[in-house]
């Protein structure tokens, strides 16, 4: 690399810039280098496009898109008999009339599907919150909480006497 920026001239203050490739900097490059380079540009276009990773997942665009699509396959739209009943209800106009949301009301079965989806997704998000009652919680979030274990696995050992102490209330001195 270095024969090359001085044969070449990349590196040096005539106006090309610090880190540009000579015209024929590709010929010296393998194929598998080449490869590489291109998956690597590739993944990190991928991730700068997919948004935030981690904690911010529900703020992903796609990620959102995606629970929205699998909302839509697990909703149970009309029925043949209820889309021929309220098309019979609107008249020739059927089903998409100008009026259609603001005129229309819900039926009993939708709100009942409705109110049944939503609760089987609080029911959910209840399942996936843990409750320890007999545990001290000594932590924030998830990630404190990984952190915290890691260290009690490591440094729990020396640290029970100070803990106990502090339980206590003897390990600070009386002033």
């Amino acid at each position: 690399a270095e024969g090359r920026a001085e044969a070449g001239g990349g590196g040096d203050a005539s106006g090309r810039g610090e880190g540009k490739r000579d015209k024929g900097g590709h010929m010296h490059q393998t194929a598998a280098s080449a490869h590489d380079e291109y998956t690597k540009a590739a993944e990190k276009k991928r991730k700068r496009e997919d948004g935030p990773a981690g904690d911010w997942l529900q703020l992903n665009p796609k990620i959102a898109y995606s629970q929205y699509n699998k909302r839509v396959e697990k909703a149970n739209y009309m029925t043949p008999e209820e889309y021929a009943e309220v098309k019979a209800r609107r008249g020739a106009e059927g089903i998409d009339a100008l009026g259609g949301v603001a005129a229309s009301k819900p039926s009993q079965r939708g709100l009942d599907r409705m109110s049944s989806e939503l609760e089987a997704r609080a029911a959910k998000a209840r399942g996936r919150r843990k409750f320890y009652d007999e545990k001290d919680v000594d932590y924030i979030n998830a990630h404190n909480e990984r952190r915290n274990k890691r260290l009690e696995k490591e440094y729990g050992k020396y640290t029970a006497d100070i803990k106990a102490n502090l339980e206590r209330g003897t390990a600070l001195p009386d002033v």
